[in-house]
């Protein structure tokens, strides 16, 4: 009993420490299982390999947090993560308003994915518009997120002064911004969010 805990602990470890042996060993030995499930569901294989990145990516955020505690085999966890993105990507397809309310079978697991979720389609949102942008204002818009100032950022780009290089990045922000509100992933998000 005490081995094999260890060994679902030495998933989450190697996820968070980013060892790709232990990543490696997690796609041999659960992915063929989680597409077979998900394709007996009407899922496709584009679907699974989305899903089973985004699970892994919320399982490396959780397991950060200082009261992380695997309650069930790693498995369970990540198929019950999976099943959940592949519901929800299910809806979204369908077009139906995206609600928490009806999915009690997922949020009463223990598996509270919600906010994790809503978090990585805000980032692919974000990286989809960053990348419509002209290259200077990608560059001018991830080095300010980086913490990098003003000063920094017209010396490593080579702009002309403080207060150009201000201006672009507000211009660049707000060209951003625009651009994601247009997007009809921003209003499901908003809502996903209040509801």
């Amino acid at each position: 009993m005490g081995n094999s805990q260890g060994k679902e602990q030495s998933y989450i470890q190697g996820l968070v420490n980013g060892d790709t042996q232990i990543i490696k060993t997690i796609y041999q030995n659960f992915a063929p299982r989680i597409l077979q499930q998900i394709i007996k569901q009407g899922g496709t294989k584009e679907d699974v390999e989305d899903i089973f990145q985004d699970a892994l990516l919320i399982i490396f955020n959780k397991a950060q947090q200082p009261d992380f505690q695997l309650t069930s085999g790693f498995y369970t966890y990540l198929y019950g993560i999976c099943q959940y993105l592949y519901f929800n990507k299910k809806k979204k397809k369908s077009n139906q308003v995206i609600t928490l309310e009806a999915d009690k079978t997922f949020t009463n697991s223990g598996i509270d994915i919600e906010q994790d979720l809503v978090t990585i389609e805000r980032k692919k949102l974000y990286d989809d518009i960053l990348a419509q942008l002209s290259s200077i204002c990608r560059q001018i818009l991830t080095q300010g997120a980086k913490g990098f100032s003003i000063t920094e950022i017209k010396q490593q780009l080579g702009l002309s002064s403080n207060a150009y290089t201000r201006l672009r990045k507000n211009r660049c922000k707000h060209k951003l911004l625009t651009l994601i509100k247009k997007d009809k992933r921003y209003r499901e998000l908003s809502n996903f969010t209040h509801e």
